[in-house]
């Protein structure tokens, strides 16, 4: 989904804070001896119909829809460059230890400077580079000061992407990043999938088609189906709703922020649902996106020898919109 999953794991970063602070009631102690250490590399986890994580998405026509059809293509200039304001709002309820702790909205407003490259046949190389965030509302809370320091060194944080003209991700590389915090936060994290992927086919106002792919976040391995319908086409400018399935079988999380507190989680089951809008303009990387997801999460934390179940359920809103500069 355009620009979701390059951040998301922003949004799954929180969820880890929240239960590690849930259950970190008699683990402060051990939290503020333990050093940070990255796991090791977990399993490959698939399912069925999805591509493997770090495959290219699988993008499936449903219908071509009607009237005068075309093949939907990015057409980048070589020198394309702009600016994107990206704002991710994540409230949540952490049900651990027979306490039910509810999480507020803290918005937070990221910028990144976007350029092009290289563009070599229909391959399109580009870069992303953060330029600065913060907190909208309450920063006071545990959590959000939490994320507040660990967000405080992302300006200059950057990665690079090569998507084809239809943008499916071909090859991503992780975010370079320095701060220690952040780093921990951000530690699998990239950011592909700026782009929407577009069908093969030829396709008009009423077209609808899925993408399917696997995405890695803070450690889990989670499998997401986006049906997008066209709305309107208007030149390079293309109207799509989307909705969105997700889901994630049981598995070992694998996150430094669990294993800096000498525990180990497990994810029990995960699903999702979401909703939402994109405006596609062929002749940028952009888009103008407003998502709503849903998220409803089991998982056992075992901390200190003790073994404690949680669930999580939480929404998230994202809104990406491109700015020009002078």
């Amino acid at each position: 989904m355009a620009c979701y999953d390059s951040f998301v794991s922003i949004y799954h970063s929180l969820r880890v804070l929240c239960i590690v602070g849930a259950l970190g009631v008699t683990a402060g102690p051990l939290a503020a001896q333990t050093p940070v250490q990255t796991p090791a590399p977990a399993s490959v986890i698939k399912m069925e119909g999805y591509p493997a994580p770090g495959q290219p998405a699988k993008v499936t026509i449903l219908s071509t829809g009607t009237g005068t059809k075309k093949a939907l293509r990015y057409s980048i200039p070589a020198d394309f460059k702009t600016h994107l304001e990206l704002t991710v709002a994540v409230e949540m309820t952490i049900n651990a230890l027979g306490q039910a702790i509810a999480v507020p909205s803290t918005p937070i407003r990221l910028g990144a400077d976007v350029a092009v490259t290289k563009i070599e046949g229909d391959d399109i190389t580009y870069s992303l580079a953060f330029t600065g965030a913060t907190l909208d509302g309450d920063a006071t809370s545990p959590l959000a000061s939490a994320l507040q320091a660990g967000m405080a060194g992302i300006s200059g944080v950057k990665g690079t992407t090569t998507v084809s003209t239809r943008g499916v991700t071909k090859s991503s590389s992780s975010l370079e990043v320095s701060d220690a915090a952040l780093k921990t936060m951000l530690a699998q994290s990239s950011v592909e999938n700026l782009s929407s992927a577009l069908p093969e086919e030829a396709v008009g106002v009423g077209a609808r088609w899925e993408v399917r792919q696997s995405m890695a976040n803070d450690g889990s391995t989670q499998f997401q189906s986006a049906i997008y319908e066209v709305t309107a086409i208007d030149g390079p400018s293309v109207v799509l709703k989307v909705t969105t399935t997700s889901t994630a079988p049981s598995q070992t999380i694998s996150n430094p922020m669990v294993t800096a507190v000498g525990g180990e989680m497990r994810l029990d089951s995960l699903t999702g649902s979401g909703t939402g809008t994109v405006t596609v303009r062929l002749d940028s990387l952009i888009p103008t996106s407003a998502i709503e997801q849903a998220t409803s999460a089991t998982m056992t934390m075992i901390i200190q020898g003790q073994t404690v179940p949680a669930t999580m359920d939480g929404k998230v809103k994202i809104t990406v919109t491109p700015v020009k500069r002078p």
